[in-house]
């Protein structure tokens, strides 16, 4: 079976495989550095897109408006392969799923591809059972849920429970800690035409 960073299967895709460092006065010519499966990858990925930009950069306009075609059926195909992992049983990293719905979503609304109805019901289901307290998370899932733009996934989202959760996330002075929190914040608010 194929191996994905959100397949629940393979734990070591996850980042959490162990590596080595050198201690902090060490000679680190000497040691070897252990890369993590998921380095590993992402490091094949680089060299293959280094490659074909050499390749690119080489070549005149005409021919790099030719050799840039989208496969689009390709895209969608892994997108979708990608949204059915993930599972009710997937519990790695389960703060990111709303992200990794969010991303592959996203990614279908660019293509302008809609989800089959069935796929389109698993995303709502579980976005509307994430209870992960993070600004971060509640931000991909709002949009994830706003990008599908169906009444079911619209009307899944407890308005009232979301804007008293935002509320409760200011500090004392009613303000966010971080400028990105409250940009989160305020998306949530007008996306969903709550009162701050």
């Amino acid at each position: 079976m194929e191996s994905s960073p959100i397949d629940s299967s393979s734990n070591a895709s996850s980042g959490l495989s162990s590596s080595t460092s050198s201690p902090p006065h060490s000679d680190r010519d000497h040691q070897q550095i252990t890369l993590t499966v998921t380095q590993l990858e992402q490091l094949k990925v680089e060299e293959k897109v280094s490659e074909i930009y050499r390749i690119l950069s080489g070549a005149p306009t005409h021919t790099q408006t030719l050799m840039l075609e989208l496969w689009r059926d390709k895209h969608i195909e892994f997108l979708t392969r990608g949204l059915n992992q993930l599972g009710p049983t997937y519990r790695v990293l389960d703060a990111n799923r709303p992200w990794l719905c969010y991303w592959i979503i996203h990614s279908m609304a660019l293509l302008r591809e809609s989800l089959d109805i069935e796929l389109e019901n698993n995303a709502v289901d579980f976005l509307s059972r994430c209870k992960l307290p993070h600004l971060a998370t509640t931000y991909a899932a709002v949009n994830t849920l706003v990008t599908l733009g169906s009444n079911s996934a619209l009307l899944s989202i407890n308005r009232e429970a979301l804007r008293e959760f935002l509320l409760r996330m200011k500090d004392f002075c009613g303000a966010f800690r971080h400028v990105s929190s409250s940009f989160v914040k305020q998306t949530i608010f007008q996306l969903l035409n709550l009162c701050s």
